[in-house]
């Protein structure tokens, strides 16, 4: 039947009102009717995406694509969008081609004006958060995505909308993921607390809509409840919920959430029967019920100790995911193409291998997992799929311990078994791929050439507002909406830039780390060293600390138990504070150094006695441990024969040396000093003496650090907080009322060689085991100081001006850093500034790095 064309124009109409476009941008003529079948074939994926027909939706959206495509000039872009966001959406919750997600996301992101219509907007904050769950991980930014989706619906009084029940799920998702990576177990379960609570809402939302949304929303509320100390009560009426709501389509989901929680309760026997039925039951739409039954059959399998069962299972689920066949990959043809995902997969399947080795002693369970993990390794920096530091540190956290943790054991087991120089090689690469990528990314950003470094100044901009957004939001809980649409304008800047700058495939950070010359060997290190220097990288894995001592005669691995080193360290430290206590006990006091650097140091004590000066790239147990004080023998301390210096890696050392060359030579140094108004008197001499014998500014108690422009060193005599237990917590106080974070310190683009902070606790902070300590020290080497003098702990004020005297007498008659501040504490500890100064605590504290 044909219809006159005023009555298509009003079909037409009522089409473009129902997608939520404004008809008035998309006249119709007679030209362009004919893609309103494309126009009705949209509405029916949003039709099946709401009925939760999901395979339909899909098929019908990747048909219809070529077709809305070829019409891009005639349909209007907001049209184009929604089809993208489908497809995103789609892809998602088919748990599958996770780039698909981005690239659609993106796509829509570019039709979509800044006066769109309010489901429409709603719908891309929608699949941005889940773009960012699947892909970056950046767990913060999905919940102020969905928060911003949220209350723009609220906004306009359409909270009874399915989206509106989608938005809550993914502000529930984003909260579990941030709390999973919270270091304390009450800031966990209370963040798990406040996640359930947004789904349940959900639950409530969707139970009015649609029974398939709803048993949605029940499994993700039990994979929440999971995570509390009492999850059975949950468990049982999420399991019932699903049950009641459709019988005949929710075994998988029923089976999913049993199969899980029998797993994390320590139940292998029933969690594989279960996620063996679940997997027979496939193929299922939701591919992360395929992966997710593989991954528990062979950890049970493991738990089961029956390890032939794991490598089968293993081995399988690599296959499922596409990958290429181990024994094709390690084989001398050309391996087959491997989707990205794979190197996790091969990293699940080398840990098999491993444990099996450990139990059965194979040697070709661990030639496999060797040549395994160091293939995933290859892939690692992949991983990363933006220099967004959230994203970054939660990749390290999870996926990137998994990967290296595999990794540091077959490397470290093939090494002992054979100790030829590429097997120490793969030790040395594998430790030194675990530490500082973001912080060598910033310094390498610090040496864009002059095209790029306006650039590289915004993208720090932008990624100092996001950081400072994001801490409020977790402070608060809550942004007003203002706030959080600035938010999503700052980042999509920050992406924009960033791109700008890698517009190939990948991060920055991937380009970065992936260049030829990224890893050097053994053998370059050592040639670097020279006779004087000795390097010392730890790393942690599982129960142990791992070990590697490279110098120019002496390359040597080992291990050492980290529960002891942590018992040993808490000792010492608290020992190292007592003795600044009249009362001290001496004996006690050397039996725990002496212990502590028998465990740690005793494999190498020969080799390093031959050397001047040790190099340690330490891991995050050991971030506030000064071993200089420790003990070789009665009042000998390793301070008497060696000088130390931290580093956060090889690599970054390396950097630093570059920019200590630049200021090699030249005029007396020009010294910029803070003081405290509170600690005036106990500073009063040494800057009596700065003032005397350097060209030394003495500055006002102001945060405003570009004063110091110009200056070689920047003299810090503040108080200070270094938070171990929260990320950027850190802070310099120049006065009771003016204070300076470390993010903003990281900013400041200063051309300092040399920061001495003499205040509390600098080289403390919050220690992630990917990447390093998140100190005030480090903020300093981000702002591009390549030495800075800071404390492992709270340190005496005067002890610590009398000794910094002393390291400016022996700095300005031109020792280098370490060998002043070598010097400095040599005489505190012989008693030249008075006998009560000889006690470790007084000046073991400051450290160079």
């Amino acid at each position: 039947m044909r219809y006159p064309l005023a009555v298509t124009i009003i079909g037409y109409c009522l089409l473009l009102l129902a997608c939520g476009v404004e008809p008035e941008r998309f006249p119709v003529t007679k030209r362009n009717s004919p893609a309103l079948g494309a126009i009705r074939s949209l509405d029916s994926v949003g039709a099946a995406i709401d009925a939760f027909r999901l395979e339909e939706a899909l098929r019908t959206a990747r048909r219809i694509r070529p077709r809305v495509e070829a019409r891009a000039d005639s349909l209007p872009d907001t049209l184009r969008a929604r089809l993208y966001q489908y497809l995103a959406e789609l892809h998602t919750l088919h748990s599958a081609h996770f780039d698909s997600i981005t690239f659609f996301t993106r796509s829509a992101e570019e039709l979509i004006p800044t006066d769109a219509p309010v489901l429409l907007r709603a719908r891309q904050l929608y699949v941005r958060s889940l773009g960012r769950t699947a892909y970056d991980r950046t767990w913060v930014d999905v919940m102020m995505t969905a928060d911003h989706g949220l209350q723009l619906l609220e906004e306009h009084a359409l909270t009874d909308r399915l989206l509106y029940g989608k938005l809550l799920i993914a502000r529930g998702i984003g909260g579990k993921k941030h709390a999973d990576d919270l270091p304390s177990a009450v800031d966990r379960q209370e963040q798990y607390g406040k996640s359930i609570e947004f789904v349940r809402r959900a639950v409530d939302v969707s139970a009015g809509i649609n029974r398939a949304w709803q048993r949605y929303a029940w499994v993700e509320l039990g994979f929440l409840a999971m995570r509390m100390d009492e999850p059975q009560a949950v468990i049982r009426q999420t399991v019932d919920t699903i049950g009641a709501l459709d019988p005949t389509a929710s075994s998988a989901d029923s089976l999913y959430v049993l199969a899980y929680y029998h797993f994390y309760g320590d139940r292998p026997e029933l969690a594989y029967t279960l996620a063996t039925e679940l997997a027979d039951g496939g193929p299922h739409f939701n591919y992360g019920y395929t992966s997710g039954a593989d991954y528990i059959r062979y950890q049970a399998a493991l738990q089961m100790g029956n390890y032939d069962i794991a490598v089968r299972d293993s081995k399988a689920s690599a296959g499922h995911f596409g990958c290429c066949p181990v024994d094709q990959l390690l084989g001398t043809k050309r391996p087959c193409p491997s989707p990205r995902g794979c190197a996790n997969y091969m990293t699940g399947h080398a840990n098999v291998r491993m444990q099996r080795y450990a139990a059965e002693h194979d040697a070709r369970d661990l030639d496999t997992a060797f040549l395994l993990s160091q293939w995933a390794l290859d892939q690692y920096e992949l991983n990363f799929r933006n220099e967004q530091e959230e994203s970054a540190l939660n990749v390290l956290q999870v996926l990137g311990q998994r990967m290296l943790n595999t990794s540091l054991e077959a490397a470290y087991a093939t090494a002992v078994r054979d100790p030829a120089p590429p097997r120490h090689d793969a030790l040395f690469r594998t430790m030194e791929r675990g530490k500082a990528l973001l912080l060598e990314l910033d310094l390498r950003e610090g040496l864009a050439d002059a095209a790029n470094a306006r650039i590289v100044r915004d993208l720090r901009e932008r990624r100092t507002e996001m950081q400072e957004l994001k801490d409020r939001y977790l402070r608060e809980g809550r942004l007003p909406l203002t706030d959080l649409a600035g938010y999503q304008q700052v980042s999509g800047e920050y992406e924009r830039l960033s791109a700008s700058l890698a517009p190939e495939a990948g991060s920055l950070l991937t380009r970065y780390a992936r260049s030829d010359d990224h890893y050097p060997t053994v053998d370059q290190v050592q040639s670097k060293l020279g006779d004087r220097r000795a390097l010392l990288e730890f790393a942690e894995s599982g129960s142990s600390i791992l070990g590697l001592y490279v110098d120019a005669d002496t390359v040597m691995s080992y291990r050492v138990d980290s529960r002891r080193v942590d018992s040993l360290a808490r000792r010492y430290t608290a020992a190292l504070r007592m003795s600044v206590v009249h009362s001290a006990d001496t004996a006690g006091y050397y039996a725990v150094a002496s212990d502590l650097h028998r465990t740690l140091l005793g494999p190498i004590a020969g080799a390093v006695r031959k050397r001047e000066e040790l190099l340690i790239a330490g891991s995050p147990l050991l971030q506030d441990l000064p071993l200089s004080a420790l003990m070789d023998g009665p009042d000998r301390y390793l301070l008497d024969r060696l000088m130390i210096r931290y580093i956060p890696s090889w690599r970054v050392e390396l950097q630093h040396e570059e920019r200590r060359r630049q200021f090699a030579g030249g005029a007396s140094p020009r010294l910029a000093v803070w003081t405290h108004p509170q600690l005036t008197h106990y500073f009063f001499g040494l800057n009596d003496y700065l003032g005397t014998r350097g060209r030394a500014d003495f500055l006002p108690p102001s945060t405003d650090l570009a004063e110091a422009a110009g200056a070689d060193i920047i003299h810090l005599s503040v108080h200070a907080r270094g938070n171990s237990a929260r990320l950027h917590d850190n802070y310099l106080y120049f006065s009771p009322s003016d204070s300076l974070n470390g993010i903003a310190i990281g900013q400041q683009p200063l051309g300092a060689r040399l920061v001495v902070l003499a205040a509390c606790s600098t080289a403390r902070g919050y220690a992630n085991p990917g990447e390093g300590t998140f100190s005030l020290q480090r903020s300093f080497h981000v702002a591009g100081v390549p030495d800075v003098v800071s404390s492992v702990y709270d340190i005496p004020a005067g002890a610590t001006a009398a000794m910094l005297k002393v390291f400016y007498r022996e700095l300005f008659a031109g020792k280098a850093v370490e060998s002043a501040l070598q010097t400095a504490r040599v005489s505190m500890r012989s008693g030249e500034n008075g006998a009560r100064y000889t006690m470790p605590g007084y000046w073991a504290g400051l450290i160079i790095g």
